[in-house]
């Protein structure tokens, strides 16, 4: 599948506007990030709120973030996962989203089960915004085809979950084999008849 990334660019600047955190040089400073990352966050920022039901860090400046982007061990002492993972977002239940550098800053979304369980999500940034993107047209789809409560129900067919799923696939093969987005796929995948 090829990617352009200017349309992609332009799209998630188009969708998001104003209701993205995009983080200041100060900052990102502390946190010993890639170029490639460093830039994603100041430039492309994160969308406050999106689906599934993510809600994603701001800057310390912003005064509307329930959380802010912040290395694991200062918020969550007692956690055993890596403390150098950095927060950048959570699902609003408490598990939480994190860019984790023993993993080349693959994104992770730490589970809050009976301890905070390392699930994976994307390998990267870029491709954790293009999976958001490909849900959110999914979900679109889903609920202009199957009704308005068909995403809060988990009703799809097999054709569009076969579809969700090969988009997925393009973009990070692992993400529909293991973890988050195999997760919330398996959400649909048990409501089909």
């Amino acid at each position: 599948m090829h990617f352009d990334k200017q349309s992609f660019i332009n799209d998630w600047h188009s969708r998001f506007g104003e209701e993205r955190f995009c983080f200041t040089e100060e900052t990102l400073s502390g946190f010993n990030l890639p170029s490639v990352e460093s830039d994603f966050l100041k430039e492309m920022g994160l969308p406050r709120a999106i689906a599934p039901f993510l809600f994603f860090a701001g800057d310390r400046n912003d005064q509307n973030a329930s959380l802010r982007i912040d290395y694991l061990h200062t918020i969550l002492p007692t956690v055993s996962y890596h403390g150098k993972s950095i927060v950048i977002g959570s699902d609003g239940v408490g598990s939480f989203v994190v860019l984790d550098p023993t993993k080349e800053f693959a994104v992770i979304l730490l589970e809050n089960d009976v301890v905070y369980k390392p699930i994976y999500m994307n390998s990267s940034l870029w491709q954790m915004a293009r999976c958001l993107l490909t849900y959110c047209d999914f979900i679109k789809t889903i609920n202009r085809e199957n009704g308005d409560d068909a995403w809060m129900d988990y009703y799809c067919n097999n054709e569009q979950l076969a579809s969700i799923n090969e988009a997925l696939a393009a973009i990070d093969p692992t993400c529909v084999e293991k973890g988050f987005w195999k997760q919330e796929l398996d959400l649909f995948r048990n409501n089909i008849n």
